[in-house]
């Protein structure tokens, strides 16, 4: 009969301690969420507020200097062969960039000055991410305060309008070309100082 009797279940020592302890970690853990998910969304809140901010401030300042342009304008242009629209993520992921136009043929004076072009497809990233030579060649031909060449088309913060850009952006590109529309990230070049 000895025989018939199923040995023991070993002890789980973990059952206590969590019926001790569950009162007080649960609610704590809960606690630290709470706060760290509202930090978070706070500053959030505070990175796009300054986004937008900076985008109205940079419209007005550029609005007194003339250096606003319609897309009604670019797109004529663009259609005619003239010019370059730059699209620059100022951030990576933060769907903030800035669209530029200039009269100039960007890829012309990029090979000219051995500079080259980002690919289309970001297969070349990584490359341009750790090594930026065009954006920095970008930034110091064209966002130079002493030359009047660029003009800004939109500035944009919010995902709504990275969606509308995206759409406007795929009918220039097919009825203008290719490379009258390029893409840069000049936030990279500019947090790291040039």
């Amino acid at each position: 009969m000895a025989e018939d009797v199923p040995p023991r279940a070993p002890f789980k020592w973990w059952i206590p301690l969590l019926i001790l302890f569950a009162p007080i970690v649960v609610p704590s853990y809960l606690v630290y969420v709470f706060i760290v998910g509202t930090i978070a969304i706070a500053l959030m809140l505070y990175f796009r507020v300054t986004a937008r901010l900076r985008a109205r401030r940079l419209v007005r300042r550029l609005r007194s200097f003339n250096r606003v342009v319609s897309w009604q304008e670019v797109e004529a242009a663009l259609k005619s062969g003239r010019g370059t629209l730059l699209i620059d993520n100022l951030s990576l992921g933060w769907n903030d960039f800035d669209v530029w136009w200039t009269p100039e043929c960007v890829a012309d004076a990029a090979a000219a000055a051995g500079v080259r072009l980002p690919a289309e497809d970001y297969s070349d990233f990584q490359d341009r991410l750790e090594n930026p030579v065009f954006e920095r060649w970008a930034v110091a031909t064209y966002f130079n305060p002493l030359r009047d060449h660029l003009r800004l088309v939109q500035s944009t913060c919010s995902y709504g309008d990275g969606e509308r850009l995206k759409a406007q952006l795929k009918i220039l590109t097919a009825t203008s070309g290719e490379r009258s529309v390029i893409r840069m990230n000049s936030g990279m070049v500019r947090a790291r100082g040039g």
